[in-house]
Order: C-alpha cells, then structure tokens, then sequence
C-alpha cells in the first residue's frame, strides 16, 4: 500500500513534536515533584512546630512535664498527627492528578493521531496508583497507613519514654537526698528528660530527622507515586497512538550508581531493543524514590537486529561481570544463587530476606550460597567511570579491625576501590559505647603519633564515619611531616581554595560572623558558637569532603544513603549547619582531591 508523501510528512512531524514534548514534560514532572515535596515539607514542618508548641503548653512552673499531663498531651499530639495525615493525603491526590497530566502533555498537541480522553487518562491513571498492590502486597493507604501508625509510636513513645525517666530519676533523687547521699551523676543527667524543652525537642525530630522518621518515608511515597502516576498517563496516552510499538525505560541523568534500573535500561527482553517493553509490561518504577522516566519507541525505530536480540533477564544477568550482578541483585546471597541456577526470573526483585526464607523451606542451604569474588564498585567493572587507577599499599592494611565486620568491609571496600596510600602504620580501629557524645574519633598523641580511630555503637551513618575519621588518619600520617597537612600544606593549597569557595562553607562562616544568634523565621534562635568554629578548621572540612568523595567515586549504597540523610538533615534543622556539600557544590571540590589523589601517589592518571 502507498502513502502520500504529505501524509508520510505529517506522520514524521507529529512523531518529533511528540519526542519534543516527552522532555518537556520530564522537566515539567520535575518542577511538580518538587513543588508538591516542598509542600508536604511545610506540613510536616508546620505539624512540629505545633507540636513542640503543645508539649510546652503541658509544662509546670518549672517547665517540667508531670506524669499526670501524659494521657491527655498524647491524646493532643495524636489528635494534631490525624490532621496532618488528612491534610497530607489531600496533597498527596493533588500531586497524582498533577503528576498524570503532566504525563500526556506530549500528545495533546498531536490529538489527531490519539483516539482517546485525556481526563479519562488522568482519572485511570490515578487510581490505578492507589490500586496498585506492590511485591510486597501493600497499596497505596497501606504505606500511608504504615507511616502514619510510625508516626504516632515515634513521637507518643518519644513523649513517654521522657517524661517516665525524668519522673523516675527525680523519685530516685529525692531518694538519695533523704538518707543525705549525693545524687549519681548519671541521675542527675536523666533529671531534664522530662523539661518540656527536652520533650518538645525529642518528639520533633522523631516525627522529621530521626532515623526511620514519618517525614522521610512520607517524601519517598510522593516522589515515587507521582513520577508513577506521571508514567501510568503517559504509556496511556502513548499506546493510543498507532505508531506506538513500546516504550523505553530511560536512566535519569541523576542515576550516579548502578542498580537494578541498569538491567531495565540495558536488556532487550521484548526483542524490541534495548530498554523498550510493549504496554503494560514497563517496570518502572523499579525502586522507591526512582526517578527514571519513560519514552515512546515507534514501529519504525525498531530494527532487524533488535527483533533477534532478544534475551531475558537472566540471561542478560549472566552476560554481566560480578559487579553488576551485585549492584543489580543487592546482595551477596543472590548472586550466588544465580552462579548456581537457582534464581528465578520472578525473584530478581525480591529483597533477600524474603528469598532467603523461600530457599530454607526447599532445603536450600543458605549459608554456605558463596559467590565468586566480584571487584568493588567503581573499579575494573565499569560501573563508575574513572580517569585514575588506584595505586600504592591497602588503606585496609593498616587497620585492625574491631567493629562489626559488614560495615568494615563496605567503609574500606569502598576506600580501596578508589585509591592506595604509603606505608600507613598499624592502628586499631574499635568501637566506643552508644553513650558517647560522638560518632566516631581519631585520636593521636601530642607528639603527633597516630593512636586508634573509634566508631561509636549504633551510628546510623556507621560507614561513613569510618570513611570520615580514616580521612583524618591519612591527613595526620598518610602525608608528610606529622600533623594534619590539610590546614597548611601547599599541596592541599587548591583543595582549600575550592572548599573556601562553596556555598555551604560560605554560609557557615556567614553565620559565625553573625555573632551569638541567628535569625530564623519567627524570630531569632542562639547559635553554638563552638560548634560552627569546629566545622569550619580545614582537617573536619577534609575529613568530610574525603569521606563524600569516598561515598560518591565508589558508589557504595549504604554511604551515598547516609550521606543524603545527613544533608537532609542539616536543611530541616531550624538553623541549617551544613555538614556535607550539594552535588553542585561539591563537583570542583571533587575535581581537586583528584587532582591531590595523583599529587600524593594514591591514584594514577
């Protein structure tokens, strides 16, 4: 059959504008993403400070929390929780509309080629997001739900667990004042538990910073369903086009490290091409918080080739070297299933714990599932471009290891993949008690010999610190002469000029000039003085702009998480203190430990 050539023209016109218009509305589904993140922020934001305000309201002439104000303060805080999740649940649907229309904007102006609704999209759309049951059998109000229950047991048991030791320490006080003994000093420390100050502080950031918080798991729900249901409209809208054979599952630009959205990319499962299903058969999303996207792949894109390069996942799996099987699979465990035929298509997405429970029931034994040995991330696999190799001794060799094994090895794992030293001498690294008022400590002595590095127990950014106080053991005695060279050697010269010129550094001298407080919205809050004085000399700033290059040139999961948690943090705190760098911010700040990498002999052009 032949066809006009004004009618080809048409066709090919219309096919562009709809290429055109899918990376417009990828930037549209940005801006809405974080239009609706920034307002479920302000909520969460809004619903502490009114909480705080209540527990104070709660308080004595001494600003003490009585035993007896709990049941009703819990009944107050519960009741303001309940408006929050309505109020957030509201945003929540708006975001989902939003998020779908944005999703069939590529083909509105093309409605010719399109024999559909668009608002009947849209509707679809939304409530297949809330219709969804996930692999792990919950939908939508069921995650909603599993939050907001979070919500209430952090910040009541937060509220309880305060007030009960403030009032048992001060019966036990009181008790050792009547037969005249001296109060314990750790008495006295649990005597403000129960200040309203303390409980107010306490429940806020179990509700915003703590780790598990209700406020996190709330921003990863609305990423995820908006850029789900974003996707949902678009593959609607795109298969009522007649052209439309499937859609490609495309990378973000932000996907810094390899995992399973590697595999849905690369694949040609469908023999359709790389990365491109037919409809309904997309995996996005493949993560919470993924934010890939999807594209329209027309017949006439789809080669020869492509049609007999078909390959299922498995298959695909096998094809690739240890490192991606591992960054794909997660865990150690299942990549050895796969090395031994036991892995099944299905359970390629399947959380080990899960999986793990599944093999012991068919008598598999799991404990002895050993994979071949896969080279770190970020080195000879591939997954990390890097201009350098690594050169020089093992950081590793020069610690003895006395914490807990799985986050020594993926700390040092990470360390090793990206460079070598000199001859570090031998130091232990052990773990300090839970109730020490630091994450972790390197400690010399004053004639400048390096003693041990401490990690303290129940850390929730572990790695990391270990990646941080390594970084001031190799600027103590990793370079020459004693001492740590990154407050005046020439050779950290560079590097301190690009630190000097970040914003976050900027902004931290900026608020100890300002004097003993800081303006805030509300009014005026003091700032700890000593504390910014600390994050500003040039050995904590190297420790921590080391430790973010170790996270980001490995890609290492677990440190890249905790480094975004802690910046998360810092921009929740009333007065933000940044502690790590953007990822604008921190690009020539990279670009100069490189260069210092090479300068010192640990990696090599």
């Amino acid at each position: 059959m032949s066809v006009p050539a004004d009618q080809v023209n048409v066709r090919t016109a219309r096919k562009a504008a709809i290429k055109r218009g899918t990376r417009k509305a990828v930037a549209g589904l940005r801006n809405v993403e974080q239009d609706y993140l920034d307002q479920a922020t302000e909520l969460y934001r809004q619903a502490r400070h009114d909480l705080e305000a209540a527990i104070r309201s709660y308080a004595d002439s001494e600003n003490t929390l009585r035993l007896q104000v709990l049941q009703d303060l819990r009944g107050q805080v519960n009741a303001r929780l309940r408006d929050l999740e309505s109020s957030r649940n509201d945003l929540l649907n708006q975001g989902l509309a939003n998020g779908a229309e944005t999703g069939t904007e590529p083909f509105r102006g093309t409605a010719a080629a399109v024999a559909t609704s668009f608002t009947r999209i849209h509707d679809e759309s939304v409530q297949f997001v809330h219709n969804l049951v996930g692999a792990d059998g919950l939908q939508l109000s069921d995650r909603l739900w599993r939050i907001d229950r979070g919500a209430r047991d952090l910040v009541g048991n937060a509220i309880e667990r305060n007030i009960i030791l403030g009032h048992s320490a001060s019966m036990a006080a009181q008790d050792f004042l009547s037969r005249g003994e001296p109060v314990p000093a750790d008495i006295q420390v649990k005597l403000g538990a129960a200040g309203a100050d303390k409980v107010a502080r306490t429940a806020g950031q179990a509700l915003m910073t703590g780790e598990g918080n209700p406020y996190s798991n709330a921003l990863r729900v609305f990423r995820t369903e908006i850029n789900r249901a974003h996707n949902k409209a678009y593959e609607s809208a795109a298969f009522e086009h007649p052209d439309v054979i499937g859609v490609r599952f495309v990378l973000s630009p932000n996907h810094s490290r390899p995992d399973i959205c590697d595999m849905y990319a690369s694949m040609n499962e469908y023999g359709l091409g790389p990365g491109v299903y037919p409809q309904g058969q997309s995996p996005y999303p493949a993560h919470p918080n993924d934010n890939c996207t999807i594209e329209v792949v027309f017949s006439d894109e789809v080669s020869g080739e492509d049609r007999q390069g078909k390959e299922d996942p498995l298959t695909w799996l096998k094809k690739q070297a240890p490192g991606m099987q591992q960054a794909v699979l997660g865990a150690s465990k299942k990549r050895a299933a796969l090395e031994k035929g036991l892995l099944r298509k299905s359970q390629i997405a399947t959380p080990w714990r899960v999986l793990k429970q599944r093999y012991i029931r068919q008598g598999i034994d799991v404990e002895n599932l050993v994979p071949t040995p896969a080279e770190p991330l970020g080195v000879d696999s591939g997954l990390v471009p890097r201009a350098y190799t690594v050169s020089g001794a093992q950081v590793s060799e020069a610690l003895d290891i006395h914490i807990p094994k799985d986050v020594a090895d993926r700390a040092l794992g990470a360390i090793d993949a990206v460079h070598g030293d000199g001859r570090l001498p031998m130091i232990p690294v052990q773990t300090s008690p839970a109730r020490t008022n630091y994450y972790g400590a390197f400690f010399h002595t004053r004639a400048g010999d390096p003693l041990r590095i401490n990690i303290t127990a129940g850390g929730n950014h572990r790695e990391l610190t270990l990646a941080h106080e390594i970084g001031h053991f190799l600027d103590h005695s990793g370079t020459s002469g004693k001492g740590f060279n990154s407050i005046r050697h020439a050779d950290f010269e560079d590097w301190r000029r690009a630190v000097d010129n970040s914003a976050e550094v900027a902004h931290l001298r900026a608020v100890l000039s300002g004097g003993g407080s800081a303006e805030v919205p509300g009014g005026h809050i003091p700032v700890p003085m000593a504390y910014v004085d600390y994050l500003l000399t040039y050995e904590e700033i190297w420790a921590r702009s080391y430790a973010q290059y170790i996270a980001k040139k490995s890609g290492n999961r677990q440190m890249l998480d905790q480094l975004d948690m802690i910046r998360r943090q810092d921009s929740d705190a009333k007065l933000s203190l940044p502690r790590q760098w953007s990822e604008e911010s921190f690009v020539n700040i990279s670009k100069e430990i490189d260069k210092l990498m090479v300068k010192l002999g640990w990696q090599k052009k």
